[in-house]
């Protein structure tokens, strides 16, 4: 016990399987320490305990689930209120199926696994399932059962037959959200750009002219969701599509439109867990595929080619500047003085008119620095990405990434 650090019954385990020699005992507990420790735990479970604890919770009517009142009493047992992340950690950790309910197999499996037969047990080991979270591998595995638990039983995926029926749907919601929100009102392009969408044209909702104006920073703000939606590395193409055409609604401009294809880009990026420093050279290689898609749409080519190089350039010269525009660049060079007041000039420095973040192009800069120059602090990432004098909106685009370069948990959205 010792040597291995194991606990006395995973040590107990693990010699009654290797019998009782204790070389081999403690060979096949290095080769596999997670695998005996699980099954010391399996095997400490009292199922008669257990099988007492569901019949606590199941439904009167289905002796074969647990409903929502069993699952209220159980959230209750363990002190925890139904809405808190720690409930969902449990469901991840039950593999349910469905949301509000476990079924009989889900919940005696689940606490088996983790070595619980009392509600006192599954409390006390609630803090270190949450700490996996801080694990990359189990934290892409939490985020995709999250997605899935999401979903209304027996749905696929999103309720559109194809892409152009989503845009319908954020066509209608600009449209009503900009109507709604008068008091609160955002950039001017945005007010402009929905203002020409047409939610009752059937082929062009989603088609507006090409804006000078389109150039700001409205369209990163809102991408996010894009990546995290269309976070794989084979759905590349889904995604920018539909960040090209959802920053476009509103922000007819490359430099507007990129900006919400870099945000997309990023999420997905942090959900895969790709290396920071590989973000920003890695979405510019992404660039001409994006404007390959814009010659296949035939819109605004002309007005488009005008101004796409602004986008690529700002952003080489950045990568440039940090020292990480080629492969070969793992980490990133700040200046020796990069206090707020310095910061401040640096960020207006990036913009095309003296402010740092007003356009699609350094709202994304400023949250993508923060990120590098932040490494694993909260606090030094939220000085950076939305402690500065630029535009208010653009810190928007960065600190719903967590310091270590991933969505944070849900908890914290």
């Amino acid at each position: 016990m010792a040597c291995t650090q194991a606990g006395e019954r995973t040590a107990i385990y693990c010699l009654t399987q290797s019998e009782w020699k204790l070389d081999e005992a403690t060979a096949s507990f290095f080769q596999t320490p997670d695998v005996f420790h699980r099954e010391s735990m399996r095997d400490a479970v009292d199922q008669r305990k257990l099988e007492q604890l569901y019949g606590r919770y199941k439904d009167p009517q289905d002796g074969d689930r647990i409903g929502i009142d069993g699952i209220q009493q159980f959230c209750d047992d363990l002190r925890l209120d139904p809405t808190s992340v720690s409930v969902l950690v449990i469901a991840w950790k039950f593999r349910a199926a469905t949301q509000c309910e476990f079924s009989r197999k889900e919940f005696m499996d689940g606490m088996t696994e983790l070595g619980c037969d009392t509600t006192e047990k599954l409390r006390t080991l609630l803090p270190s399932l949450e700490q996996e979270l801080q694990d990359s591998v189990k934290f892409k595995d939490f985020y995709q059962f999250t997605f899935t638990f999401a979903k209304n039983p027996g749905q696929k995926g999103l309720d559109f037959w194809c892409l152009d029926d989503l845009y319908r749907e954020m066509v209608r919601c600009y449209v009503e959200a900009i109507e709604k929100l008068p008091e609160r009102r955002p950039d001017p392009a945005t007010v402009e750009g929905c203002s020409l969408l047409k939610p009752d044209n059937y082929l062009l909702a989603w088609h507006t002219p090409f804006s000078e104006k389109g150039s700001g920073f409205g369209a990163a703000t809102k991408a996010m969701c894009i990546g995290m939606r269309y976070w794989k590395p084979e759905r590349l193409g889904t995604l920018i599509e539909v960040s090209i055409e959802c920053g476009r609604m509103t922000h007819n401009h490359p430099t507007g439109f990129l900006g919400s294809l870099c945000t997309a880009l990023f999420a997905s990026y942090a959900v895969q867990g790709k290396p920071l420093v590989q973000w920003g050279r890695d979405m510019l290689k992404v660039v001409p595929r994006a404007e390959e898609y814009c010659r296949k749409t035939i819109r605004h080519m002309a007005e488009y080619q005008e101004h796409w190089f602004y986008f690529e350039a700002k952003w080489q010269f950045y990568l440039e500047e940090r020292k990480i525009s080629e492969d070969s660049g793992n980490e990133a060079t700040f200046p020796e003085n990069y206090d707020a007041e310095e910061r401040d000039k640096t960020y207006k420095k990036w913009s095309s008119e003296g402010r740092g973040g007003r356009r699609g192009h350094d709202a994304p800069m400023i949250a993508y620095d923060a990120l590098l120059a932040a490494g694993g602090s909260w606090t030094e990432l939220c000085q950076r990405a939305m402690l500065h004098g630029g535009e208010p909106p653009a810190r928007d685009t960065g600190p719903p990434m967590g310091p270590l370069g991933r969505p944070l948990p849900p908890a914290h959205w």
